[in-house]
């Protein structure tokens, strides 16, 4: 994987299949329920998961294609909470690819439509709600050429 190619983005979409995973029901990124142990994340991804680079007490994966597209760049950040697993940032960037931000951006918007419905509109961007999450993904075209994607706990 090329962390190279990163710089300042997150994701990792290949080695596990991540977005063919995500739990469409209950909104968890590759099923990684909220509250999981910083340990247990660790361990479903071995060597593919270390400390993050932004966040001393993050965990990121890194890849270089993204649903499939090579020269995509992306990186997966699990943050937590009391060593819970709290928020999921997932970064993507089209640094080593022929498409536009507004490419890979509608890229993402169509499939997490297929998955979770109609987005709503927010200030940020889009989002989705599900029974145990909120998903929100904005576009940074421009200075960053990313795309970002937020999985958070819903509130109680």
């Amino acid at each position: 994987m090329d962390f190279d190619c990163w710089h300042n983005y997150y994701f990792n979409s290949d080695s596990y299949g991540y977005m063919k995973t995500i739990n469409a029901n209950q909104g968890y990124y590759d099923d990684n329920k909220w509250g999981t142990t910083k340990d247990e994340i660790k361990e479903k991804y071995g060597d593919d998961i270390t400390q993050s680079y932004l966040n001393k007490d993050s965990l990121a994966m890194y890849s270089d294609s993204f649903y499939g597209v090579e020269g995509i760049c992306s990186m997966v950040q699990f943050e937590f909470d009391d060593d819970r697993l709290d928020t999921v940032l997932v970064m993507v960037s089209n640094r080593d690819s022929n498409m536009l931000d507004s490419e890979v951006y509608n890229m993402v918007i169509d499939e997490y439509t297929k998955e979770y419905g109609t987005p709503e509109d927010a200030s940020y961007g889009l989002s989705w709600e599900t029974s145990k999450s909120i998903i929100a993904v904005k576009q940074y075209p421009g200075t960053t050429d990313g795309t970002m994607i937020m999985y958070s706990k819903k509130g109680d």
